[in-house]
């Protein structure tokens, strides 16, 4: 067996266990990896509730993630072709657009994809893995490639990279954003492990990676906070929740034999329904607003997660 990021060879620590796979740790790269080395699959993105029900989702999220603030504040190529891979609803490359980028994404989930489409005006996205889309464009086309939060979704980390790699013009730039295992290890929220998430990075580790896919790091920056995590997945929480009672308000009618939505009390019923979710979604932007840096008191810092943001240039 080899470290899926660095090809070191011998044994592993093993960190956790969840069903089939085993979670280890390379100590050459300070990467965790799973074995087996097996993604979830398209499927998953368009089924499970983090990824499905992209309405909602969009909803809840309209606000950009530390790592693509980080990126936009540093403007690399600034009004270059810039290609977004895990684009999901197109917020940030719609930012991105009115930063004077020209802007392409790409993501697994086409729920999410008809959002960027119908919400921003985005028509250059696409339902295609990063080696599908490589394979329908020149090499070197782009100035830019960002890939944030999504290094630990793909089974070949590695690979994945070099493919990047392929993309990016001379004196072009990645950038890449991952959750940090070394800061919120203790709170490991349920989606941060297999199938899901088949490695977890540290600063040591992206580092040690975006060298070996030959690109040059300008700058490693690390969110030090572990509560965003925790409220995220409390979020998702909230916002399944919300969801089940408007679905049970619109499924029953109000009065017997009658349409669910018309009437005195249909009008009610949805009223009522409307009310839950709006105070879910906004419970939940409350959450996503508060965090907690390691070793501080309750914060308003709009920052959620705990993340490691690199950014690289292509080596001539």
């Amino acid at each position: 067996m080899r470290c899926p990021v660095c090809s070191t060879g011998g044994s592993f620590s093993a960190v956790e266990r969840h069903g089939r796979f085993t979670v280890l740790h390379c100590p050459a790269c300070d990467v965790q990896f799973s074995e087996p080395m097996e993604a979830a699959g398209d499927a998953f993105y368009d089924s499970h509730e983090l990824y499905a029900g992209p309405e909602i989702w969009y909803t809840s999220t309209k606000t950009l993630q530390w790592d693509q603030r980080m990126f936009l504040r540093d403007r690399p190529h600034p009004g270059g072709r810039l290609l977004d891979v895990g684009c999901g609803t197109g917020y940030f490359i719609a930012a991105a657009r009115a930063d004077g980028y020209h802007v392409s994404g790409i993501d697994l989930s086409h729920g999410q994809l008809e959002v960027a489409r119908r919400r921003f005006g985005l028509t250059d996205v696409h339902a295609l893995t990063l080696d599908e889309y490589a394979g329908r464009v020149a090499p070197a086309s782009f100035d830019v490639v960002t890939a944030f939060q999504v290094l630990e979704h793909v089974a070949d980390p590695a690979a994945f990279l070099r493919k990047i790699r392929t993309l990016v013009a001379p004196e072009g730039f990645v950038a890449i954003g991952v959750p940090n295992w070394r800061v919120w290890s203790l709170l490991r929220e349920p989606l941060d492990r297999p199938p899901n998430h088949l490695t977890r990075w540290s600063a040591r580790s992206l580092h040690d990676a975006l060298t070996r896919a030959d690109f040059e790091v300008v700058r490693i920056r690390e969110h030090r906070s572990a509560y965003g995590v925790m409220m995220r997945g409390l979020r998702l929480g909230v916002l399944r929740r919300a969801m089940q009672a408007r679905s049970a308000t619109q499924e029953k009618p109000a009065v017997p034999g009658a349409p669910g939505e018309t009437g005195a009390a249909g009008t009610t019923a949805t009223r009522t329904s409307a009310a839950v979710l709006t105070l879910a979604v906004a419970k939940a932007r409350l959450l996503t607003m508060v965090d907690v840096p390691v070793g501080m008191a309750l914060g308003a810092i709009r920052a959620p997660g705990c993340l490691v943001y690199a950014l690289a240039r292509a080596r001539r």
